[in-house]
């Protein structure tokens, strides 16, 4: 198995299957579940960002009738929840920024990237 095909992390295979279950109009609370178990796990954000970028080069290869733009805008709407999970408590928000920066550093620029490209393709 050479290194371009190298299986997912546990963690990045996780959050895809949870992101998979999730429909592109998901509810406020579903996507705070989702949040909730990412800060959980966040000793794990390496495999977090693995599986958020996986789940965003999905969704823009995908070949589905379906537009990618509203898969996108859930997955963004994911992180925010993501990074303002805690807020009101000082120590638990403390404890996820690690968290927070790797998916930022990781995942952001990639997802806003998609989101340009979606939506300009979907304009024309």
């Amino acid at each position: 198995m050479s290194s371009a095909t190298k299986k997912p992390s546990l963690y990045a295979r996780k959050l895809i299957d949870k992101l998979r279950t999730l429909n592109s109009n998901a509810s406020l609370e579903s996507r705070q579940t989702l949040a909730n178990w990412m800060v959980f796990n966040r000793k794990k954000a390496e495999g977090m960002s693995e599986g958020m970028l996986l789940a965003i080069s999905t969704t823009t290869t995908a070949g589905d009738e379906d537009p990618s733009s509203p898969r996108l805008m859930l997955l963004l709407r994911v992180l925010h929840q993501v990074f303002i999970e805690g807020k009101d408590d000082s120590e638990a928000f403390e404890k996820a920024a690690q968290l927070r920066s790797i998916l930022a550093d990781v995942a952001l620029i990639p997802l806003f990237q998609a989101l340009a490209t979606s939506c300009c393709s979907n304009n024309n």
